[in-house]
């Protein structure tokens, strides 16, 4: 919204000394109010982009520890169709090689001995697969721990506090300026009253 000044300076030179010092207070008011109103937007436009950057980082955040969560899965699904196909490999291998001892003529505790140890080798394979998925856990959760406190830190320092216009200051500054025109006002008069 304009103020068209242009009729009240025209008037000044007719005017006597309280008027223009009325006159300069009242525009002195506007000024005081436009600047706290300006101050004011400023500062909520430089909240309400905080507000975004920080929601912007929150999202990445949550995308990145996504994708992290989606890979450990896709590795543990790789781990257990390893599992799997180590065990009916160990199954086929440990089978074939007792049908072979007998075959051979080996039997009894010979055979046995040749089961247990095609097991006990499938056992650590898959004991290692087993450990190595749970560390690959630990990890991630490690990993997703330091993703949420960047993220946080980084929320943190772009939301940095905003300073909002004080409208007592704003007013304290008015009536300085009024006071410091009413006082030029009684110097140039001399003390008297118009």
């Amino acid at each position: 919204m304009m103020i068209d000044l242009s009729p009240m300076l025209a008037c000044l030179p007719v005017m006597g000394m309280a008027a223009m010092m009325k006159m300069s207070m009242l525009i002195s008011g506007i000024g005081a109010a436009a600047t706290f109103i300006g101050q004011q937007q400023q500062a909520k436009d430089r909240q309400n982009y905080q507000d975004h950057l920080a929601d912007l980082q929150r999202q990445a955040g949550q995308r990145k520890s996504a994708a992290l969560v989606a890979k450990n899965i896709q590795t543990g699904e790789a781990v257990a169709r390893k599992k799997f196909e180590v065990s009916k490999a160990g199954a086929k291998a440990s089978s074939q090689a007792a049908l072979s001892a007998i075959e051979g003529g080996v039997s009894g505790m010979s055979i046995e001995y040749l089961t247990d140890e095609y097991e006990a080798q499938e056992g650590a394979y898959m004991f290692a697969l087993t450990e190595e998925q749970r560390l690959r856990d630990v990890e991630l959760g490690r990993t997703l721990d330091e993703v949420a406190l960047s993220t946080h830190s980084q929320m943190v320092a772009t939301q940095a506090p905003v300073n909002f216009p004080s409208a007592l200051a704003a007013t304290m500054d008015f009536a300085g300026s009024a006071l410091g025109d009413y006082q030029a006002h009684r110097r140039w008069k001399g003390g008297a009253e118009d």
